[in-house]
Protein backbone atom coordinates (compact mmCIF):
# COMPACT_ATOMS: atom_id res chain seq x y z
CA UNK A 1 0.00 0.00 0.00
CA UNK A 2 2.94 2.11 0.64
CA UNK A 3 4.03 2.15 -2.75
CA UNK A 4 0.41 3.30 -3.81
CA UNK A 5 0.96 6.13 -1.44
CA UNK A 6 4.34 7.04 -2.64
CA UNK A 7 2.50 6.80 -7.13
CA UNK A 8 -0.22 9.57 -5.79
CA UNK A 9 2.26 11.85 -3.85
CA UNK A 10 4.80 11.78 -6.80
CA UNK A 11 1.65 12.73 -9.23
CA UNK A 12 0.37 15.24 -6.48
CA UNK A 13 3.67 16.69 -6.38
CA UNK A 14 4.27 17.26 -9.64
CA UNK A 15 0.81 18.75 -10.37
CA UNK A 16 1.08 20.87 -7.38
CA UNK A 17 5.15 22.06 -8.67
CA UNK A 18 3.70 23.03 -12.13
CA UNK A 19 0.81 25.00 -10.69
CA UNK A 20 3.18 26.98 -8.52
CA UNK A 21 5.27 26.82 -11.89
CA UNK A 22 2.31 28.32 -13.73
CA UNK A 23 1.66 30.77 -11.06
CA UNK A 24 4.77 32.20 -10.53
CA UNK A 25 5.09 33.14 -14.76
CA UNK A 26 1.73 34.31 -14.68
CA UNK A 27 2.17 36.86 -12.07
CA UNK A 28 5.04 38.04 -13.82
CA UNK A 29 4.00 38.23 -17.31
CA UNK A 30 1.13 40.36 -15.53
CA UNK A 31 3.82 42.33 -13.84
CA UNK A 32 5.39 42.88 -16.87
CA UNK A 33 2.03 43.63 -18.84
CA UNK A 34 3.00 40.39 -21.53
CA UNK A 35 0.58 40.84 -23.78
CA UNK A 36 -1.58 37.73 -24.36
CA UNK A 37 -0.77 35.69 -27.26
CA UNK A 38 2.72 35.78 -26.22
CA UNK A 39 1.12 34.84 -22.75
CA UNK A 40 -0.36 32.00 -24.44
CA UNK A 41 2.38 31.26 -26.08
CA UNK A 42 4.65 30.59 -23.36
CA UNK A 43 2.01 28.93 -21.57
CA UNK A 44 1.76 26.31 -24.09
CA UNK A 45 5.41 25.95 -24.74
CA UNK A 46 6.03 25.60 -20.66
CA UNK A 47 3.21 23.24 -20.39
CA UNK A 48 4.79 20.99 -23.75
CA UNK A 49 8.02 21.17 -21.65
CA UNK A 50 6.89 19.94 -18.51
CA UNK A 51 4.77 17.07 -20.12
CA UNK A 52 7.51 15.91 -22.28
CA UNK A 53 10.24 16.19 -18.73
CA UNK A 54 7.62 13.68 -17.22
CA UNK A 55 7.98 11.79 -20.41
CA UNK A 56 11.85 11.19 -20.17
CA UNK A 57 11.56 10.47 -16.46
CA UNK A 58 8.74 7.69 -17.56
CA UNK A 59 11.37 6.59 -19.99
CA UNK A 60 14.33 6.53 -17.95
CA UNK A 61 12.35 4.40 -14.80
CA UNK A 62 11.65 2.07 -17.92
CA UNK A 63 15.23 1.45 -18.64
CA UNK A 64 15.90 1.19 -15.05
CA UNK A 65 13.09 -1.44 -14.54
CA UNK A 66 14.79 -3.47 -18.25
CA UNK A 67 17.55 -3.69 -16.04
CA UNK A 68 16.37 -6.07 -13.38
CA UNK A 69 16.43 -9.53 -13.53
CA UNK A 70 13.72 -11.10 -15.20
CA UNK A 71 12.13 -12.52 -11.71
CA UNK A 72 12.88 -9.19 -9.86
CA UNK A 73 10.88 -7.06 -12.81
CA UNK A 74 8.00 -9.81 -12.35
CA UNK A 75 7.57 -9.04 -8.91
CA UNK A 76 7.77 -5.27 -9.44
CA UNK A 77 5.10 -5.36 -11.83
CA UNK A 78 3.14 -7.52 -9.77
CA UNK A 79 2.88 -5.44 -7.26
CA UNK A 80 2.92 -2.65 -8.72
CA UNK A 81 -0.43 -3.39 -10.99
CA UNK A 82 -1.88 -5.69 -8.21
CA UNK A 83 -4.35 -2.34 -7.17
CA UNK A 84 -5.83 -1.60 -10.47
CA UNK A 85 -6.98 -5.12 -10.30
CA UNK A 86 -8.15 -5.05 -6.63
CA UNK A 87 -9.81 -1.70 -7.65
CA UNK A 88 -12.00 -3.96 -10.13
CA UNK A 89 -14.66 -6.05 -8.78
CA UNK A 90 -14.99 -8.11 -12.02
CA UNK A 91 -11.75 -9.48 -11.46
CA UNK A 92 -11.13 -9.90 -7.92
CA UNK A 93 -14.87 -11.29 -7.98
CA UNK A 94 -14.71 -13.45 -10.73
CA UNK A 95 -11.13 -14.81 -11.73
CA UNK A 96 -8.36 -16.84 -9.98
CA UNK A 97 -5.48 -15.18 -8.14
CA UNK A 98 -3.17 -17.00 -10.33
CA UNK A 99 -5.15 -15.64 -13.46
CA UNK A 100 -4.92 -12.06 -11.63
CA UNK A 101 -1.69 -12.24 -11.69
CA UNK A 102 -0.87 -13.02 -14.74
CA UNK A 103 -2.89 -10.24 -15.63
CA UNK A 104 -1.01 -7.93 -13.37
CA UNK A 105 2.35 -8.88 -15.37
CA UNK A 106 1.17 -8.07 -18.49
CA UNK A 107 0.12 -4.77 -17.27
CA UNK A 108 2.18 -1.87 -19.13
CA UNK A 109 2.17 1.64 -17.81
Amino acid sequence: MNSIGNIFQDFFRHSKEVKDNFYAINNYMEKKNISSSLKLKIKEYLSYYWDEERDNLAEKEHKIIGQLSESLRHSLKLEANKIVLADTPVFHNNFSKSFNEKICSLISE
